[in-house]
């Protein structure tokens, strides 16, 4: 009894959570907008740090240059400053 009531409600919340599930169009303004915004730590190596000559690199950035290039939009990094 208790086992079937658990896979009933389960299959509910499952059922509700994609029933309700928000449609997102985030891919949609960044196309529209033509720039993807990456804010960033740039002191957090090996994700993300300046080189010798000033450059931000590092695996996020990589990454993010990957997104961007298969969302066929600019790339623009944003620095974040962690004040306490």
């Amino acid at each position: 009894m208790n086992t079937k009531l658990l896979a009933t409600l389960f299959l509910l919340l499952c059922y509700f959570t994609t029933v309700f599930a928000n449609s997102d169009d985030s891919y949609k303004k960044i196309q529209a907008k033509g720039t993807f915004i990456v804010g960033l730590d740039e002191t957090f190596a090996p994700m993300g740090f300046r080189d010798k000559d000033g450059q931000i690199i590092g695996f996020d950035i990589d990454l993010a240059k990957e997104v961007a290039r298969r969302l066929k939009v600019k790339i623009v990094f944003q620095p974040c400053v962690w004040d306490s």
